[in-house]
């Protein structure tokens, strides 16, 4: 009984085994689908925890791609054309063949049907089911009018946008400078991600501002899309090398070419426009700052929506070397044009969160290492209220460091009465916060008024032109005045300087002249010690001619005693043998008698 028992349950689970499905997730999580599994009565998302998901025999699950699917594979029997004799081709009359199928929709409805999934009638191949990619555009505006004076009228306004997409949405509008190959500024929407509108349009926002009809030049646009807008950086730093040899202070110039877009939930998608939306950043402004700012931007967007605008001004200023009260401006080559280093990169955010009372802000970051050469008010041309901002609080604390790359934040109005007002964008130099009832457009009867503002401010422009020229020609003179007083320090150093090498070529003299008489002091000193050497070896010969002397007198002296002792020896003998004579003389007479 038992074993009847174990033989159904190891049945029972290898067809439940058998008859399971396996569904590949793609890689790339841009082309994943959105499956659902239904439950009960009702439809759940299926989450990507893992590379694939299980489904049981029979079970149906539906998914989604807003790109719509790519063409999907299956397998179909088809009859087989055999010959007369060839049996083998007769006992197998059919064959399975692959056939592709491009799904229209952008919904399909998958079934696990005995172990394999099937769509429709047809046995899919490939168990990995993905979505097209997404596809983008560049779309021409028509000719720049007052409503969209967030660009100047003689740049051209493009359209950054998705082509198979229902309906397309729009990732942000550029205004381009076409003659100098230039961004001039971006403007795109982010979206409070806790929002209805993000739970709809997690894809990409979609941009109120899309033109009704689209004028599209293709070789523009195409001339945009696949041409080198600009060089490389490893050329750009040569260039810059090259040029700091004339004047050094460029060896600070730490430029490279970048997107003006740096972070966000898009970032990827603005990387399919390469170079279009480039510009030169200063490195330490884009990789510290900057990139604190944006950080916390990004942070701040989770709950609140806004419509941000970034864009370039002004032309950075390097001094010259070695005169470093004289600037000029700095231009690099790009292949087409020669163009400028922009001096500052600018953010606006306007808010677009309903009711709500945060202002609409500028943050400026000064876009270049030469901040110290200028006065602080000419570089913060306003008033920073930075430290009004909450959501900078975790950030601005840096945001006046110079080596970092300076940054501040102004006010719409500020920044409207400032030196660089009639520069930016005019809407945005007068916008006020959004959800502000009293904000109009500058028509009809208030256009008078806003001449007379214009005025002013021309009035106000002109004082301060003229007040510049006084305080040139008050810099000029002074420069005279420096440089006279330059000349006569200069003289006056000569001078000193020559006195100086007067009496330091009297001091040589006079230390050559000491050295002389102690050369003569240690050359008499030389011949003293000749002159006792010679004594001493006269000295020697005088006690070796002595010690000759005396040993040749006592040569002759043994000599002579020596001659004396023989002659007594001879004498002496002489003596004897006459003793001895006389002896026998003496004996002979003896015997004789």
């Amino acid at each position: 009984m038992l074993k009847f028992i174990i033989f159904y349950a190891l049945c029972y689970l290898v067809a439940n085994v058998c008859c399971d499905c396996y569904l590949e997730i793609p890689e790339n999580k841009d082309n994943k689908p959105l499956w659902e599994k239904k439950i009960g009565n009702t439809w759940f998302k299926i989450p990507y925890i893992t590379s694939r998901f299980k489904m049981q025999n029979d079970e149906m699950i539906k998914g989604y791609c807003a790109t719509r699917f790519k063409t999907i594979s299956y397998i179909v029997e088809v009859e087989r054309h055999c010959e007369y004799y060839d049996y083998s081709c007769k006992s197998f009359p059919k064959r399975n063949a692959t056939k592709y199928l491009t799904v229209e929709d952008r919904n399909m409805t998958i079934q696990c049907v005995a172990g394999s999934l099937k769509f429709g009638l047809n046995v899919l191949e490939n168990t990995t089911i993905s979505c097209n990619e997404l596809e983008w555009i560049i779309n021409v505006k028509p000719a720049n009018s007052q409503s969209q004076v967030w660009c100047k009228e003689y740049y051209q306004i493009y359209e950054l946008a998705t082509k198979n997409l229902e309906p397309n949405r729009t990732l942000a509008n550029v205004c381009y400078d076409l003659k100098e190959f230039s961004l001039q500024s971006i403007k795109y929407k982010t979206i409070n991600r806790r929002s209805e509108e993000w739970k709809v349009n997690r894809l990409l926002p979609n941009i109120a501002y899309n033109p009704d009809s689209e004028n599209t030049p293709f070789g523009e646009v195409k001339f945009l899309i696949t041409t080198l807008l600009h060089t490389g950086n490893d050329s750009l730093r040569n260039h810059l090398n090259a040029l700091s040899v004339e004047n050094p202070w460029l060896r600070l110039a730490n430029y490279e070419y970048g997107s003006i877009v740096q972070t966000g939930l898009y970032l990827n998608y603005f990387k399919h426009y390469h170079h279009l939306l480039d510009i030169l950043w200063w490195h330490n402004l884009r990789v510290a700052n900057w990139a604190r700012f944006l950080n916390a931007l990004e942070q701040h967007t989770a709950n609140n929506s806004y419509e941000v605008c970034l864009g370039i001004l002004g032309v950075v200023q390097v001094p010259l070397w070695p005169d470093q009260r004289e600037f000029e401006s700095l231009e690099v080559e790009n292949g087409f044009v020669n163009s400028t280093v922009p001096q500052y990169i600018w953010a606006y955010l306007e808010t677009t969160t309903p009711d709500s009372k945060k202002l609409n802000v500028y943050v400026f970051g000064y876009n270049s290492p030469y901040a110290e050469f200028f006065n602080a008010n000419d570089v913060k041309f306003c008033r920073d209220v930075c430290n009004e901002i909450d959501w900078l609080r975790s950030v601005r604390s840096s945001f006046g460091f110079v080596n970092f790359g300076l940054i501040f934040c102004c006010t719409p109005d500020a920044v409207r009465k400032s030196v660089y007002g009639e520069s930016l964008p005019r809407t945005l130099a007068y916008s006020d916060p959004v959800g502000n009832p009293d904000k109009k457009e500058y028509v009809g009867p208030e256009k008078d008024e806003k001449d007379k503002e214009r005025e002013e401010r021309q009035r106000e422009r002109e004082e301060k032109e003229k007040e510049r020229e006084r305080e040139e020609k008050e810099r000029e003179r002074q420069r005279e005045r420096d440089e006279k007083e330059k000349d006569k320090k200069e003289k006056e150093e000569k001078e000193r300087q020559r006195e100086k090498e007067k009496e330091k070529e009297e001091k040589d003299r006079e230390r050559e002249r000491e050295k002389d008489k102690e050369r003569e002091k240690e050359k008499e000193k030389e011949r003293e010690k000749e002159k006792e050497k010679e004594r001493g070896r006269e000295l020697v010969m005088q006690k070796d001619k002595a010690k000759e002397t005396e040993k040749q007198y006592d040569t002759e002296e043994g000599n002579e005693s020596a001659e004396r002792q023989t002659a007594d020896e001879e004498e002496f003998a002489k003596q004897d043998k006459r003793e001895e004579l006389d002896a026998d003389d003496f004996d002979e007479e003896g015997s004789g008698d």
